[in-house]
């Protein structure tokens, strides 16, 4: 590159702060700022994955990064990282600076059972509606892009994939692509960045080539905020474990303990794939003469608690993988 294209790129990302401007993904990063701080609209993006590749440690990277202005560091703090459509209710009515923001962690526990995911993804949708007009960076994390409402979809303008963590760096390494809604309908569009590659350089003349860029890297966030999403999150888990286990029976010993736990030890011939996710399903409960379950009511609740339980299981053994 020329001397002159070299401080035409510098110009451009001179208003950007020191730690966006100096990384290698400066590009996407830049832009997702722009649009909030000299734009003063709204982005939001989803991040899916399997359970285990790290959706939530690379949503608290990425707005450890993009949430500050030029002359600050971080401003981003874990009082902004949700869990499900009522705290996300909560920490959006909240005034908060130009740029904040903040992260719907899985949507909620109750997204993994059908009659749930519903009316949770609908209050999400509406909530989606009303804050697009705000000045905030929203990242929701969840299994699968195919469990989003198809407006939230319309709203969102980056959908991220998380690929396998680099241990041995300690990076998140995910896909990245820019989300485009068609005006005319339904369709939406989603388009790799693309970079610009000096060839070959003859005379002054630069010969450049497009080309799109997959793989994306960036590393872990910071140990405290981090070590504070986790004790959240247990704490949260927890919560929603004994509330399903209250649902069932009101707290106390009762005959269903035993069939409960005969079911969860024998739970993988009660899964089903819901949108993409193992869970175990209240159909095949009610429908196994063996669980001890005969009605539809206690079947749901029975399904909730142990999917929950499933779910805390599956956190906490990500959490020791982690930490190892």
């Amino acid at each position: 590159m020329t001397e002159t294209g070299t401080q035409t790129m510098k110009s451009k990302q001179d208003y950007l702060p020191e730690e966006i401007r100096n990384s290698p993904d400066v590009k996407i990063y830049g832009k997702i700022w722009g649009l909030l701080h000299n734009r003063n609209r709204m982005f939001s993006c989803v991040i899916v994955g399997k359970p285990g590749r790290g959706k939530s440690w690379l949503s608290i990277a990425m707005a450890e990064m993009l949430d500050r202005t030029k002359l600050s560091g971080t401003r981003f703090k874990q009082e902004h990282i949700t869990f499900g459509e009522k705290e996300f209710s909560e920490v959006i009515r909240k005034k908060h600076k130009p740029g904040t923001f903040i992260i719907v962690d899985d949507a909620g526990i109750s997204l993994y059972s059908r009659e749930a995911l519903k009316k949770e993804v609908i209050a999400l949708s509406k909530i989606f509606q009303t804050v697009r007009y705000k000045n905030l960076g929203i990242i929701l994390t969840l299994p699968s892009w195919a469990m989003l409402d198809k407006n939230i979809r319309r709203l969102t303008d980056a959908y991220i994939e998380v690929l396998d963590p680099d241990l041995s760096s300690k990076e998140s390494i995910y896909k990245f692509q820019w989300v485009e809604a068609s005006p005319l309908g339904d369709t939406i569009y989603r388009k790799y960045p693309k970079e610009t590659k000096i060839t070959i350089t003859m005379n002054d003349i630069e010969y450049k080539k497009k080309y799109r860029k997959v793989e994306f890297r960036l590393p872990r966030a910071s140990y405290l905020l981090l070590q504070r999403y986790e004790q959240r999150k247990e704490d949260y888990m927890g919560k929603l474990y004994t509330t399903f286990y209250r649902e069932i029976h009101g707290g106390k010993k009762t005959h269903l303990d035993q069939k409960i736990e005969e079911i969860y030890k024998n739970k993988r011939k009660y899964y089903e794939e819901v949108k993409g996710i193992t869970v175990i399903s209240s159909l095949l409960i009610l429908a196994d003469p063996n669980s001890g379950v005969n009605n539809d009511a206690v079947a749901n609740k029975v399904a909730r608690f142990l999917n929950a339980r499933m779910k805390k299981e599956r956190r906490e053994a990500d959490a020791t993988r982690a930490v190892k």
